[in-house]
Parts: structure tokens; sequence; C-alpha cells
């Protein structure tokens, strides 16, 4: 076990936040103790979670052990955990006054989210912590080398280029698909003849897979047979698509932009047939005018629709590797890189998975820090009335 420890660090930090989850497991239940009367019933509770934190610790520990000594004492753990579990939830349930029903309901999708989510996200970070490479993956000959990888990330030149790129990158997406999503929703709640075959037919960059729209849109901008070089070269227009890697670079943009506004079309178009039709009629008596409603009646209470939604979309924009990888698909230039295209071409081209691990969870702790600060800044929290 030392030498699976030595070769594969990152196991070590599966006891460590185990600690720290079950820790403030401990604490969320000491504070249920306020509502239990007898101290017999508070000492009960105690020693329960106590033999439970306990018993999972020493889980851990069995993994040190070696031969039939580890099997005998893992299966006896184990059953130690299911029985401290049962009786910990028998006494949570008599001293508890909530009913502990939607807590149980919440459990499938927390394993879920555990699995899905927590497992890759402890995973890649404890490869950030190794010199995993092509080289050594096969024999398992990796090893611990701490912070090194995000000391060599974050000293590169390159990292910064690319996160500018990747901010431009994200900022005129968002932009775009934004404006024109919520423009087109303004339209659609409208009174329109047609207006279910309009909403099917702009729905189609969302529906259709999208490799296929960036295949076509590929197709339509090249230099020999593309519909948009054709019809630019009859207005006397030539653009180096697939020369210039900074066209390559806006024509990926015009083509990110095509598939993402049909989101924000329905989550738009969604939010604003739910706001009741008497505020615009009160407001017309007033004589309000058609830009004073949209930003005083439209837009407040389109923003607890607006905001997740932007917050997504930014994710999916900044993350958005699909497009940025066939758009430039035989160009060999950094002036298309952004940083997730960057953090692929590292792993899966150059087989360098330690540092990309390492600029992977740069870039979860930036979305994460700008998902917090927008919703505090924009009270993406609260709701209309709040």
């Amino acid at each position: 076990m030392i030498d699976m420890i030595k070769t594969q660090p990152y196991l070590l930090m599966i006891p460590v936040l185990s600690i720290i989850l079950l820790g403030l497991l401990y604490f969320r239940m000491v504070g249920k103790l306020e509502k239990v009367d007898s101290k017999r019933q508070k000492l009960r509770l105690i020693f329960e979670v106590l033999s439970f934190l306990i018993s999972v610790m020493l889980l851990f520990l069995t993994l040190w052990c070696d031969g039939k000594v580890q099997l005998y004492v893992l299966i006896s753990e184990i059953l130690l955990i299911l029985l401290s579990s049962v009786e910990l939830f028998l006494t949570l349930r008599e001293v508890c006054t909530k009913k502990i029903t939607p807590y149980l309901l919440m459990i499938p999708a927390l394993v879920v989210l555990i699995v899905m989510v927590g497992y890759p996200l402890v995973y890649g970070m404890g490869i950030s912590l190794t010199d995993m490479g092509g080289f050594n993956i096969v024999e398992k000959e990796y090893k611990f080398i701490g912070l090194q990888n995000y000391k060599k990330v974050l000293s590169e030149p390159v990292l910064y280029r690319d996160f500018v790129r990747t901010i431009v990158w994200t900022v005129v997406n968002l932009f775009f698909s934004v404006s024109i999503g919520l423009f087109l929703a303004l339209v659609l709640n409208r009174k329109l003849p047609g207006k279910g075959i309009f909403r099917v037919l702009l729905m189609i960059p969302w529906a259709i897979p999208q490799y296929i729209g960036v295949l076509t849109w590929r197709c339509m901008f090249k230099a020999d047979y593309g519909a948009i070089s054709i019809m630019l070269g009859k207005l006397g227009i030539s653009i180096p698509w697939f020369q210039d890697p900074e066209w390559t670079f806006i024509a990926a943009i015009i083509t990110n932009i095509w598939l993402g506004f049909p989101f924000m079309m329905a989550i738009s178009l969604g939010g604003l047939q739910s706001i009741p039709a008497e505020i615009y009629e009160a407001a017309k008596l007033d004589g309000v005018n058609a830009w004073t409603k949209f930003k005083n009646i439209t837009l407040p209470l389109l923003k607890p629709v607006l905001v997740p939604s932007v917050i997504l979309s930014a994710m999916w924009t900044f993350n958005m590797v699909n497009v940025i990888f066939i758009m430039t698909s035989g160009i060999q230039s950094d002036a298309t890189e952004i940083l997730v295209s960057r953090v692929y071409n590292d792993a899966f081209t150059y087989s360098m998975y330690g540092p990309a691990a390492a600029k992977s969870v740069v870039i979860f702790l930036f979305l994460a820090l700008f998902s917090s600060v927008f919703i505090k800044a924009s009270n993406g929290g609260k709701g209309v009335c709040d």
C-alpha cells in the first residue's frame, strides 16, 4: 500500500477530504443537540457521531495493512460503519423536530454529484500534484511533486495570453448571444402570424448536434466553395478565414454565437411569458414609452431568469473546446488558442497530464470565483420581490 501511495499520492486526498467533510457533518449534527432535552440523549448522540467518525478513519487506516489482516479489518470496519450509521440515523430521527424525509430524497442526487463531479474533481486535483505524463503513466512511475506544476503553469507568459484571449472570446460571445436571444424573445413574445414556425426554425442551431453545425460553418467559410466567401466575393470583399489565425478566431466566434443565441432566446421567452400583462397595461395607461417599460419592467422581472442563464452560458463559452478545435483544425498557431483548448492539447496531444490538470484546476477556481462575485454583485440569488 505504501508503494501505491508513493506512485499515486492523490489517494491521500481521499481520506483527508473525507475527514474534513465528516468533521463538518459532525458540527452540523452537534448543532442538533440544542433541540435535545435529555442529557442522556445528548451523550448518546455525541457517542454515535464520534464512533461513526472513528470508524471511517479506521477504514482508511486499514489501507496501510497487508494480507489477510487488511481484509478482515476492512470487513469489520464496513460492518461497524453500517451499524453506527443506522443507529445514528435512528437517533437523529428521534431528536430532530423537522421531518427528515426531504433530506432522504436528496441522498440519490447527492450520491450522483459525488460520483460524477466530486470524484473526477478530486482525481484531477491529485494528478495536478504529480509529474504524470505519457512517458510514465503506463508503468505508473509518476511521483508526487507538490505545487511544481502550478508554479510552472503560472510562470508561463502563454497562460496569460490565452487567458486574455479567452476573456475576449467569452465576453464577445456572451454579449451577442444574450443581445440576439433577448431581442428575438421580445419579437416572439408579440402576436405574430406563424410565430410557432419561427420558434422552431430559430431553435435549430440549439437542436442539431454541435459538431454538425460547426462543420457546416467551416464549409461556408471555405475560400473556394464556401457560401459566405462566395457572397463576400461578389461584393468585392476577400477575407482569408483560414489563412490568417485572427480571422479564424473571428470565424469561430461567429459560429459560437449562432450556436448559443437559441438558448438565451428560449430562456428569455419563458421569462417574458411569466410577466403579468396587467403590468404593461398599467404602464401604457400612464403613458410610459417602450424603452422605459423595457428598462423598468422587463429587465428587472427577467433578472432572476437571466442571471443564472448568463452564468451558465459564460461557463459553457469559457470551456467551449469543440468550436475552437474543429474550426482551427489543421491551423498551427497560438493565436487561436483559448485556455481550455490549450489544456486539451497539453493532455491529449503532448501527454502532459500533470500541467494540464493544474491548468484545469486554475480554470475551475477562476470560474467558481467569477460565479460567486457575479451572483453577489447582481443579487442574482434574490427574487424580484425580495
